[in-house]
């Protein structure tokens, strides 16, 4: 529990640090966007980030679902440390 606590925590500090830094035309989705998929809810995150060391440099980069706030339309976007 407390590692999961934890991991919020950090991963909200991230969304929050890298919010942003945010493509142009681009957001965070809503809950209610996430919640309209019911697999989403197995999730602490809803599946809407990620982190992990995807280059493999020891250090954790982050990916973020992310909403357009212009059209229906998403991206993925990836922050490498």
């Amino acid at each position: 529990m407390k590692k999961t606590i934890l991991g919020l925590t950090t991963l909200l500090i991230s969304v929050s640090a890298y919010a942003e830094e945010f493509p142009a035309g681009l957001r965070l989705p809503t809950a209610t966007e996430l919640s309209n998929e019911p697999l989403r809810n197995e999730s602490p995150t809803k599946n809407a980030t990620v982190t992990a060391d995807f280059n493999g440099d020891g250090k954790l980069d982050y990916a973020y679902l992310l909403a357009s706030i212009n059209t229906s339309r998403g991206a993925l976007a990836v922050k490498l440390s």
